[in-house]
């Protein structure tokens, strides 16, 4: 996870409160016999554990979820796994211990339903389904956690990937960026492992906007590995008359064509083609060739993200500059 989103939940006050004493057992001494040694004091419970939140799940009518809301209104409430509810308690608790201390966790005072929207739940392929969790940190942090669910094995995502929501919620439901579907799910073709495709806001001050989509693939145990990242649409400094399209294809289950468009009246977006390559199934996809349009460089035809540290980590992990 991006250090900026650990260092927004570290200074945020989004914390549960909650405290147990320190309960003492001490045995009543014999007479003529010595004092029965004391007890070991019993341990105060830790504040930071999130176990006995109550969680609820809802079902979109659309089959797909809002990223400017927590939870649409037309939702209706669904039966919501254990299994599910166990690893996002599980995985908020890890979380919790491990950016704050139980003193901070203390301090705020807040409940299970100031951490914790309503989780919702996506029909996925071949009778699976997708639980979003939505959490939301202070000063505007907030995160969607992705988990999938086999109800025949009882398999849960072990380490669930996040979203980060925050300019979606800024940016609010006429953001020209965002096209729904913001979650789609793609089958597993000639050996291609099943998808799902997520797509994320980004944003850097004035100087970049984007939509990008984030590639999973769906293991067997229900692990979502990423492995690509498509700045699907994308403006430039303030300009939405700078405004570049990138459309991704399969071409093999291991290689990728990405085609480039703009529109761009100062001749400052990317044009052309890029074809990406990968190992195998499970690996990121890196570029394995640029095609620029009209001689141009072919800087930007992957990413106009600036903290990107190059094109292929982009494609490996997306824009993850979150503040």
């Amino acid at each position: 996870m991006s250090p900026h989103v650990a260092r927004i939940v570290a200074a945020s006050a989004l914390v549960l409160a909650g405290s147990c004493g320190v309960v003492l057992a001490l045995a009543a001494g014999t007479p003529g016999k010595h004092p029965a040694p004391r007890r070991a004091a019993a341990r105060a419970v830790d504040a930071r554990d999130l176990g006995h939140c109550r969680l609820r799940a809802v079902h979109p009518a659309d089959n797909d979820i809002r990223l400017d809301v927590p939870a649409p209104k037309d939702a209706r409430p669904v039966p919501l796994p254990p299994p599910v509810a166990r690893a996002i308690l599980d995985r908020a608790t890890s979380v919790a211990r491990s950016w704050f201390s139980e003193e901070e966790w203390r301090a705020a005072r807040r409940r299970c339903g100031d951490i914790f929207a309503p989780i919702l739940q996506i029909d996925g392929p071949d009778g699976l389904a997708l639980y979003v969790a939505p959490r939301d940190f202070g000063f505007g942090g907030s995160v969607d956690h992705l988990l999938m669910f086999d109800p025949r094995s009882g398999a849960v995502t072990p380490s669930p990937p996040l979203i980060y929501t925050k300019w979606s919620m800024e940016s609010g439901p006429s953001d020209p960026l965002i096209k729904a579907p913001v979650v789609r799910f793609q089958a597993g073709e000639g050996g291609r492992r099943p998808l799902i495709v997520v797509e994320e806001r980004t944003h850097n001050g004035n100087v970049y906007d984007a939509a990008v989509d984030r590639y999973f693939e769906i293991g067997a145990n229900m692990a979502l590995t990423q492995v690509l990242a498509v700045e699907a649409r994308a403006i430039i400094l303030g300009d939405r008359d700078e405004y570049t399209e990138r459309k991704a294809t399969f071409l093999t289950p291991e290689s990728v064509r990405i085609d480039v468009s703009s529109r761009s009246p100062r001749h400052l977006g990317a044009r052309g083609s890029v074809t990406l390559e990968r190992p195998g199934p499970g690996a990121p996809f890196h570029v394995a060739r640029r095609m620029p349009a009209d001689g141009r460089s072919g800087q930007g035809l992957i990413t106009y993200c600036d903290t990107a540290r190059s094109d292929d980590e982009f494609l490996k992990v997306g824009c993850d500059f979150y503040y």
